[in-house]
């Protein structure tokens, strides 16, 4: 593995290497054994809550998420695709490729079995971050605001008093902050680095922040516009030319489907050297980069669904459960596949994840499909570092709203884009697991706790009580 080399001498080299090992092992616990576990059971736990609603009636889900929409404010759709934009690109490409290369092919099983039970607990988070959100008037407009701290305030005042629910969100919100600078920056503009190798790397940074910095001075609802035009259209060329190499290798994916279910269960190695891994190792990579792909039971992508103007909190938890099944569910699994089939019982162990997808793309699709998978890299990366900014100003939001803590902020960001085409990702991986992991155990135990909220919320927006659920409000 490669340390954070920036600056090192020899002895901070060694602390650098100490550092990474500690951090490893931290992870090792929370992601190996506290994570997997939290996640699953309390996806179980909000699926059987919900009857198995976003399992055994998707087309129900899909046609009451597309009513209720109220006019006068945010439109559920672009609250989505900003949610998208704070989950795809590095996740579902580049974290697929490293959970394959590091928890073998059964990592795919536990992250298409974590999306699915997931989706649950996204749905519970937006509903409370609807049910708890804010709003002001911006001129004749209605703008809502929220997220994970503000129903954590005030879900757990009862339990905690009003005063330690204030500083559990706030230490929330500080983690959210933390997470969008690294997860959502630094990784971001590493990967996109990564991606155009030729380029020297203080251009690249120049480039990005140029690219970037326009549009954050526009204002929260300019990022918002921008994200549902770039996601939807790189999402549809992706699938698109993902299916095409399915389609080509048709006849592989029966076996890869079967080794993955294999190695999901199986410590041996598998036939032909093909990703032989413990349990564990696919489990843990399988779940944690899941989670980072869609970010569900993290708390962050509540922060975008709050500023959705609908009808009901249900509506928009049902675009929740959207969101999580084309990121993991649908992306996930077809570039996993894709680099299964690719490279069938002979993947490249010594490749680097970025390079392990482009050659899958090349290799099947022709060379104009590893440079799209290198631009849509680009301009994934792109839509999530302005979401995570959406995500980082919210949160900081939370804590205080002076100016100047807004403008220590925007230089802060601009600082991390600079210095992330320059660090090597490594370190910075450990870190987010690390924040990834402490949010979603907070965020979790929270969840649990507010469940007869999402019980009753759930309940009392059904087919035919929609109406009485607006006339209420």
């Amino acid at each position: 593995m490669v340390p954070w080399r920036i600056g090192c001498t020899v002895n901070s080299y060694k602390g650098a290497v100490d550092f990474l090992g500690i951090l490893e092992t931290v992870n090792r616990v929370l992601g190996g054994t506290l994570l997997p576990a939290t996640v699953l059971i309390g996806g179980l736990f909000f699926t059987v809550l919900l009857r198995f609603l976003p399992i055994l009636h998707p087309i129900r889900c899909f046609k009451d998420m597309l009513t209720s929409v109220r006019a006068s404010g945010g439109s559920p759709f672009k609250a989505v695709t900003l949610a998208l934009a704070g989950t795809l690109g590095v996740g579902n490409i580049v974290g697929v490729a490293s959970a394959l290369i590091a928890g073998g092919a059964g990592a795919v099983f536990w992250m298409i079995l974590s999306g699915l039970l997931v989706m649950a607990v996204k749905y519970a988070e937006v509903v409370l971050a609807v049910e708890h959100r804010e709003c002001e008037k911006v001129g004749e407009k209605t703008v809502y605001f929220g997220g994970a701290p503000y129903y954590i305030r005030r879900g757990m005042s009862s339990v905690l008093g009003s005063r330690w629910a204030w500083l559990l969100g706030g230490g929330f919100a500080v983690l959210c902050i933390a997470n969008a600078l690294i997860t959502g920056t630094i990784l971001q503009v590493n990967a996109a680095r990564q991606a155009v190798p030729s380029l020297p790397a203080l251009s690249f940074a120049l480039l990005f922040a140029a690219l970037v910095l326009p549009v954050l001075s526009q204002g929260e609802d300019r990022i918002a516009d921008v994200t549902a035009v770039t996601i939807p259209l790189f999402t549809l060329l992706y699938v698109g030319i993902s299916l095409f190499i399915l389609f080509k290798n048709i006849h592989l994916v029966p076996s890869v489907l079967g080794e993955i279910l294999d190695s999901a269960f199986s410590a041996r190695a598998a036939a032909g050297g093909m990703l032989g891994f413990s349990v564990n190792a696919a489990m843990r990579y399988g779940i944690a980069r899941g989670l980072l792909s869609n970010e569900a039971g993290c708390g962050t992508a509540p922060t975008a669904h709050a500023s959705a103007d609908v009808a009901s909190p249900h509506t928009q938890g049902l675009w929740g459960i959207f969101e999580v099944f084309v990121d993991t569910v649908l992306l996930c699994s077809l570039t996993a596949l894709v680099i299964l089939t690719a490279f069938y019982r002979d993947l490249p162990m010594d490749s680097s994840a970025l390079d392990l997808v482009v050659e899958s793309f090349s290799s099947e699709a022709g060379r104009g499909a590893g440079v799209f998978i290198r631009v849509a890299i680009l301009f994934f990366a792109y839509s999530t570092v302005l979401c995570q900014y959406f995500y980082g100003i919210k949160s900081l939001a939370y804590i205080t709203r002076s100016k100047w803590s807004r403008r220590v902020y925007g230089a802060a960001f601009f600082l991390i884009i600079m210095t992330g085409a320059m660090i090597a990702s490594d370190l910075m991986w450990q870190i987010s697991d690390l924040i990834i992991s402490l949010l979603t155990l907070i965020n979790m135990l929270c969840l649990l706790s507010m469940s007869g909220t999402v019980s009753v919320l759930s309940r009392d927006v059904t087919r035919r009580g929609e109406q009485r659920v607006r006339r209420k409000r």
